[in-house]
């Protein structure tokens, strides 16, 4: 009898880590198919997480861009503003210089004409004074030839007579 008290303990012993065993290896099943469910939410997870990262550096890029033309266009519109002032300076000065530089000429060649004149009235006068004077040495010179030749005419007429 103890002997089939021992026998039944023992098999319900066994029957007890059989049946431990199945239930560690339905757990272990069970576990298994947990951690792929949980992977699996995981990735999906991960991968949203992904797409809304991209989605949302898609529009950055896409806001940068948009503020960057914006800004370039600023630029460009600025640049040619100062750019039209720039030459519209340029035409005045121009304008400013070519008026500067023609009342120069005038003044140059007014100076010029009336230092022509000068110079030319006074070597005028200095050539009218030369000759006069050139004249009046001639004049003398040609009275006291002819005195000389009348003196000489008179001394060979008044010897021939």
């Amino acid at each position: 009898m103890i002997q089939t008290i021992i026998l039944v303990i023992a098999l319900l012993i066994l029957l007890l880590l059989a049946w431990q065993l199945w239930r560690n290896v339905q757990l272990d099943k069970n576990s298994a198919a947990l951690q792929q469910v949980l992977l699996q939410q995981l990735e999906e997870k991960h991968r949203a997480m992904l797409l809304d990262f991209n989605d949302g550096l898609n529009k950055l890029g896409d806001r940068l861009g948009a503020s960057s033309s914006e800004i370039s266009e600023r630029l460009r519109a600025s640049v040619a503003a100062e750019l039209q002032a720039t030459r519209d300076a340029m035409q005045a000065l121009q304008l400013a210089q070519n008026t500067s530089l023609s009342l120069t000429r005038e003044t140059v060649l007014e100076k010029l004409h009336t230092t022509l004149s000068e110079q030319g009235k006074a070597e005028q006068e200095l050539i009218q004074s030369t000759m006069r004077n050139a004249t009046i040495q001639l004049t003398s010179t040609i009275d006291n030839l002819a005195k000389t030749v009348d003196g000489r005419l008179e001394q060979i007429g008044g010897k021939g007579f």
